[in-house]
């Protein structure tokens, strides 16, 4: 690790102070937590988007109020066609 110096304002050393107590770890970790939080890194931003994709994936498997998927998109894609053909013709 690297140290460094940063200037805080007599609230957030306090706030810090209290969070480091309640979570039983130290202020530095509570600022390195924070960093990792608001600036992550390419590879954890990349983890974070698939984590995300695995919690939906499968969303609205059971539901039944939806009609078949396939057919909806064959007939948007069918009327489109249609209406291309009639454009040119």
């Amino acid at each position: 690790m690297v140290r460094t110096q940063i200037y805080l304002t007599p609230y957030q050393w306090r706030h810090l102070q209290h969070l480091s107590k309640d979570e039983g770890t130290t202020v530095a970790a509570l600022i390195r937590q924070a960093i990792d939080t608001v600036y992550p890194t390419e590879e954890e931003k990349k983890f974070r988007f698939e984590k995300v994709l695995e919690g939906i994936y499968g969303l609205w498997a059971d539901r039944t109020d939806l009609d078949d998927v396939d057919a909806y998109i064959q007939e948007l894609r069918q009327d489109t066609r249609d209406l291309r053909r009639e454009d040119e013709g």
